[in-house]
């Protein structure tokens, strides 16, 4: 149906476990490892889609990270993800622990103008993930607290 690879830039405690699992699932999987950060951004950039199916995360620097590489997004709608998806229109938010909601989530973002995603995640990313901008919504929490 579609050519899809999964890559994996990571070395964490379940590696060897998520490599017998797409070993027996047959999915064409690639586990490079820890990577240095131009290489990271080098993997965001080419890829077709970011995808973070986590059930405990708060705001994944990872997902920012991909946005501000144009990648479109798939997360979990845990935390701030849903709306962030929502507000990037890079992509969108599924139930988490769920692993047909994942999979009808990539499908329905491949199916979409991933152009148009990619766009606007960097545009997404240039206007709410400036340092300038986070500096001034904190302010604003701030504020809020001790007025």
């Amino acid at each position: 149906m579609y050519d899809v690879k999964l890559l994996v830039p990571s070395n964490g405690p379940m590696t060897s476990q998520l490599k017998a699992q797409a070993d027996s699932l047959g999915v064409d999987a690639k586990f490079s490892g820890r990577v240095s950060r131009e290489e990271l951004v080098d993997l965001y950039r080419r890829a077709d889609l970011f995808c973070l199916p986590s059930e405990n995360e708060g705001l994944p620097l990872s997902m920012l990270e991909a946005l501000s590489c144009g990648t479109p997004v798939l997360v979990s709608d845990i935390g701030d993800n849903a709306q962030i998806a929502e507000e990037s229109g890079a992509g969108r938010a599924v139930e988490s622990g769920i692993p047909q909601k994942i999979k009808s989530g990539i499908e329905s973002i491949r199916k979409g103008n991933l152009q148009d995603m990619s766009e606007n995640a960097r545009r997404y990313a240039e206007r709410e993930l400036d340092w300038g901008r986070v500096t001034e919504r904190y302010e604003e929490v701030y504020r809020s607290v001790y007025r």
